[in-house]
């Protein structure tokens, strides 16, 4: 049996990505792309600064260590929804379902993320939303 759920390096490309991040197996992975975004939000926006922002962004990135998978997830996705590097590093790793991704980035920012922040969605059913949005998109 081929194995699914291994590390990925960056530059490999991987069919139907954000399927993949849906599976429990792939959780180191995720992981460190959740790890690596929030870096590169902190880099980006509070370079220098030494403040509680700063502060937070950290204490998130200790939570996510002990997040259980579909906390992760919903970061992940919210993540996905402002983080310009992470949306190009996952459009990087799956080329040829790039319309399909740009459709469901599209659907994340403008109805998912808005759904879940304005009605009483728990966490678990904004990622079942998110991983609705990208079957049908």
């Amino acid at each position: 049996m081929p194995m699914t759920c291994d590390l990925h390096d960056k530059s490999v490309e991987i069919p139907n990505v954000l399927e993949k991040a849906v599976h429990a197996g792939n959780r180191a992975w995720l992981c460190g792309l959740v790890g690596e975004s929030l870096a590169s939000l902190q880099d980006e926006f509070f370079t220098g600064e030494k403040n509680a922002r700063c502060t937070q962004v950290a204490r998130l990135q200790a939570l996510v260590q002990e997040a259980t998978h579909g906390e992760m997830l919903a970061v992940f996705y919210l993540l996905l929804n402002i983080d310009h590097r992470l949306k190009t590093r996952i459009l990087l790793m799956d080329a040829r379902n790039e319309k399909r991704i740009a459709r469901f980035l599209l659907d994340l920012r403008h109805e998912l993320v808005l759904g879940f922040f304005c009605s009483e969605q728990s966490v678990t059913e904004f990622v079942q939303a998110c991983n609705d949005g990208y079957c049908i998109s």
